[in-house]
């Protein structure tokens, strides 16, 4: 219900659709249906990235996909689908009720092997934790990893011979009768999702970021219980997009892309120490120690000529020690105002870069690029990244070749 853009400051700001359902639903089920929510999410949006020769398309483009008819799923499938339209993309919601109809055979087939799901489960997460990895999904061991949707999204659990829904108890029967009659209120959790996936389209390979293929290492397993193949799992691809001015900013304070994820002060003090000398405080000391030895020096030698003129030197030297410690206090001061202005830019460039902590993909709404560099910037973003490259690529704006003029 809400992500993130930067604004014109470069501040992360968060965009909500904040009016959550009367009961827990499915996200293909949750709609938009409060008008101010939806609005005051727009706004939210069109305030954060203001008004550029691009906005009013992305604007237009938002207002016509969320819409109060829209689900979460329908309003995300019709932009993502206009913005991939060149690409042949085909998107899939699994709450299709057709798809569910098909679906009736793979349900009642986890029903069936129920004490067979949990003992593969258990297994295999043994020998994940025997050999010290994390587990990523931790079920209760009574979960039948199928929910029901009526009158709010509950998970079916194993009670004895027995099946429970909230407080409703139903026989096995029973229960299959219900996924017969109405198999679009029922709907795998994270551990038959994949199974569903497959049963559905065979899938000879996905791409998935690292989480998730971790946690398939707990599903494997379970496909051939169903007479079906696991994927070919294969890491997606992970990228930070980096616009000219910071790649000139980074180039200037010969800053690496690791150096950001890791304490932003340690980049800041390098680059600070290396535009200021430490030394310079000891510096200021010795040049006064050296003006005072050498009019003191002179003073004595003049003095021989007039004895009278003692006082009016003490005044000299005051005001020449008062000049310098003035210059020492502006040049201080000057470091002051600098540091702190590289600073905040050096914070700007890691608050782009990565974004709250994280890779700019994990936070940052792409909408961000699109309203300052087009719809266009959508197949600059296909044509540079590489789907096969495992390691985290760095995309330079500097490249983008479309004409934004």
């Amino acid at each position: 219900n809400h992500t993130f853009v930067l604004d014109r400051k470069t501040e992360l700001v968060k965009v909500m659709y904040d009016a959550p359902p009367e009961t827990e639903l499915p996200v293909a089920d949750i709609a938009f249906a409060n008008v101010q929510a939806l609005e005051t999410a727009k706004q939210q949006l069109r305030n954060s990235l203001g008004e550029t020769d691009f906005t009013s398309d992305l604007y237009v483009l938002i207002d016509n996909t969320y819409t109060t008819s829209d689900t979460f799923a329908t309003a995300f499938g019709k932009l993502l689908a206009a913005l991939t339209m060149e690409y042949g993309l085909v998107l899939f919601s699994p709450g299709d009720r057709d798809a569910k109809e098909m679906a009736i055979p793979l349900f009642e087939m986890i029903l069936n092997q129920q004490e067979a799901l949990s003992r593969q489960i258990t297994t295999t997460n043994e020998h994940i934790a025997r050999h010290g990895y994390h587990i990523q999904v931790e079920k209760p061991v009574n979960a039948t990893h199928l929910f029901c949707n009526r009158n709010g999204r509950k998970p079916i659990l194993r009670d004895g011979d027995r099946f429970t829904i909230g407080e409703e108890s139903f026989s096995y029967d029973e229960l299959r009768e219900r996924i017969q009659q109405e198999p679009q209120i029922f709907s795998p959790d994270v551990m038959t999702r994949p199974i569903l996936q497959s049963y559905l389209f065979p899938v000879l390979s996905q791409k998935c970021g690292p989480a998730e293929i971790a946690y398939l290492a707990q599903v494997n397993p379970l496909f051939s219980m169903f007479g079906l193949f696991p994927p070919y799992y294969m890491a997606r691809p992970t990228a930070t997009i980096i616009e000219n001015r910071y790649k000139k900013m980074m180039e200037e304070y010969r800053i690496e892309f690791l150096e950001l994820t890791g304490d932003i002060e340690q980049v800041v003090n390098r680059v600070l120490a290396l535009s200021f000398p430490a030394d310079l405080d000891a510096r200021f000391e010795v040049l006064r120690n050296q003006v005072k030895k050498q009019f003191t020096d002179f003073v004595q030698e003049s003095l021989r000529f007039d004895p009278s003129l003692e006082a009016f030197a003490h005044q000299t030297y005051g005001k020449i020690d008062y000049t310098v410690k003035q210059f020492e206090t502006k040049v201080f001061a000057s470091h002051k105002r600098k540091s702190k202005e590289t600073r905040e830019r050096i914070y700007r460039l890691w608050r782009t870069l990565y974004t709250n902590r994280g890779l700019q993909e994990r936070s940052m709404n792409p909408t961000y690029f699109l309203a300052k560099y087009g719809l266009g910037f959508v197949t600059f973003l296909y044509e540079q990244l590489d789907c096969e490259e495992k390691a985290h690529q760095l995309i330079y704006m500097s490249d983008y070749k479309v004409d934004i003029t």
